[in-house]
């Protein structure tokens, strides 16, 4: 993706890294992600 310039990968890429240096809000994206798969399990 990123050799093929494919800009919202790269964006994506971009914000992962900049949570990636902040272990709290990674720990967040985590919990809110585990969040979201848990309520997919009830439907």
């Amino acid at each position: 993706m990123f050799q093929i310039n494919d800009q919202s990968h790269i964006n994506a890429m971009t914000e992962m890294s900049k949570l990636m240096q902040n272990t709290d809000a990674m720990n967040q994206l985590f919990d809110a992600k585990k969040l979201e798969f848990t309520k997919l399990e009830d439907d």
